[in-house]
């Protein structure tokens, strides 16, 4: 299952980059860049960690990891 038919990320240079459950405006999470990585929060927030893919972080966002 490619997770990129579930939600659709906005990069920004400045910013969180928003994810967004596709075909809706509801947000699922936020991803920053940090070091090597990339720092996963949920829509209420909660840090889920620190990923080596977006990949890897949009499946736990999803739930499957």
């Amino acid at each position: 299952m490619a997770l990129s038919e579930h939600f659709d990320v906005t990069k920004h240079d400045d910013a969180p980059w928003e994810v967004i459950f596709v075909g809706t405006p509801n947000v699922a999470g936020h991803i920053t860049p940090e070091g090597t990585g990339l720092r996963l929060h949920d829509s209420a927030d909660n840090d889920l960690g620190l990923f080596g893919t977006l990949e890897h972080a949009l499946t736990v966002l999803y739930g499957s990891d």
